[in-house]
């Protein structure tokens, strides 16, 4: 059993790629978000999410649920660790599968810690080991990003808006169309219009894991080991924040051409270097 499979959440088997195509994709319109509702700042409006139809749905709603509650408990001041953990969260348990990788940190042996602590991290992995999202910078930088939806998703306000950048900003389909939540976790906006507006074709498992084999991070200017700082007292893996800045910049993003090969309707919602 290769060593990533030991980490993976339980699926259902997926069946191979259908050979059909679907010739006339009706996608969403990107365009700008809805006008402000009367009395509600444009951060507030939420995005419009439809029953749990998947394993990820259901962590990441259990999450958030979880964490709105804590919130409006009476007494409580909302703070970012409460949503998010630590402002720099320990990334060992995204990485230790690549043992190889941990050796090139300087860091020998098995992680002593069960649990990372951090029930975000524990959440993101489980999503990752299920669909198959298993490089090492992709399996971070998607953290990284997810990281900053959640916590606008669990506390809508002008700075968790400002802190989604130009990728997660909710588009006008997430808005208006009752979709699955893992369908908010897609990092370009035209695409994620488009998938919400055709659920009957990519609303899968199949699309979810095609989606996380095939995403890339390209071009990262150093070795990989620049990425990370190490403490060495505990074993904790952490960012740079040369690193939080690449990821952040969705031209460094990027889809494999096996991604194009079974969705090429979708090809085009993927911007600038849109297959590697």
């Amino acid at each position: 059993m290769p060593p990533a499979d030991r980490h993976r959440a339980y699926f259902p088997d997926v069946p191979p790629p259908a050979v059909e195509r679907v010739p006339r994709v009706l996608p969403g319109i990107p365009g700008p978000n809805l006008a402000r509702q009367s009395g509600v700042s444009y951060w507030e409006i939420p995005v419009s999410t439809s029953n749990i139809s998947c394993q990820e749905d259901a962590l990441i709603s259990s999450f958030i649920a979880s964490c709105r509650r804590s919130l409006s408990m009476p007494g409580v001041q909302p703070h970012r660790e409460m949503i998010l953990g630590p402002d720099r969260p320990n990334l060992r348990p995204l990485l230790d599968m690549h043992t190889h990788l941990l050796g090139s940190l300087g860091l020998q042996g098995p992680y002593t810690q069960t649990s990372s602590g951090q029930p975000l991290v524990d959440i993101i992995r489980s999503i990752f080991d299920g669909n198959r999202i298993e490089f090492p910078l992709e399996r971070v930088g998607n953290f990284l990003l997810f990281r900053a939806l959640i916590g606008w998703l669990v506390q809508p306000t002008r700075e968790t808006y400002i802190g989604l950048r130009e990728i997660f900003p909710p588009q006008s389909n997430q808005q208006t169309i009752p979709h699955p939540q893992w369908m908010d976790l897609i990092l370009w906006p035209q695409l994620r219009n488009t998938i919400i507006a055709r659920q009957d074709l990519y609303n899968t498992a199949e699309f979810r894991q095609t989606y996380g084999t095939n995403i890339r991070l390209k071009n990262w200017p150093v070795t990989i080991t620049e990425a990370f700082t190490v403490d060495f007292s505990t074993g904790a893996i952490y960012a740079t924040n040369d690193f939080v800045e690449y990821v952040w910049d969705l031209r460094n993003w990027s889809m494999h051409e096996n991604f194009t090969r079974r969705y090429p309707e979708l090809g085009g919602y993927l911007g600038q270097g849109w297959s590697v």
